[in-house]
């Protein structure tokens, strides 16, 4: 297998995390995820992503299930996954016992059920 190079979207937040929030929430696909499996990809990964939430917090998560699930450590998880953040400038935020996906998703894949997320807490 070759060595896999950290996907753009990482490499553009780890770049960027000393510039000042939006104002707009954002939503960022991040495919790929069975890359965190090489350690460059993760390291590169978890940097940009700590940094993105020093600014953002995550406020929903959803399954894109026109992908398979991964068995990453005897867990499963979507191959892609599709994560939406709030500026932390902007708002305050608590913890929550919402259970993914909720009431107002819906699945890319129409044919398909929706993966269960159950509550995301990892």
């Amino acid at each position: 297998m070759g060595r896999l190079s950290p996907t753009p979207i990482f490499a553009f937040i780890d770049e960027r995390s000393a510039q000042a929030p939006t104002e707009r929430a954002r939503e960022r696909e991040s495919e790929s995820i069975e890359s965190a499996l090489d350690d460059d990809w993760f390291e590169r990964a978890l940097s940009a992503l700590s940094k993105l939430n020093e600014k953002f917090a995550v406020v929903h998560v959803h399954a894109n299930n026109y992908r398979p699930l991964l068995a990453i450590g005897n867990v499963l998880f979507p191959e892609v996954l599709e994560v939406t953040y709030a500026s932390r400038a902007k708002y305050t935020f608590t913890d929550c016992d919402d259970v993914f996906p909720g009431p107002l998703d819906s699945p890319n894949w129409p044919a398909a059920a929706d993966y269960g997320l159950g509550k995301f807490v990892y």
